[in-house]
């Protein structure tokens, strides 16, 4: 049985509670703060993360995203 190693780009992209990220929604790039580990969850078992964010209207939400759509910011 061979291990599978994760790319660079995984390893270092390790994402945790209070962690400040960025990702795009619709054409403006929005930024947060992770406030929730939901786990692997979803299609696949992808990560997913609580983040809370102040969008474009002025409201502040907290929106559940996939860790690939996210980076540190």
């Amino acid at each position: 049985m061979s291990r599978r190693r994760k790319s660079p780009s995984t390893a270092s992209k390790k994402l945790k509670v209070g962690d400040r990220v960025r990702f795009k929604r619709v054409q403006d790039e929005v930024t947060g703060t992770i406030v929730e580990d939901r786990g692997p969850l979803g299609f696949g078992g992808r990560q997913i993360f609580a983040v809370r964010a102040l969008m474009d209207i002025g409201l502040e939400q907290v929106i559940e995203l996939p860790a690939e759509l996210l980076e540190r910011a």
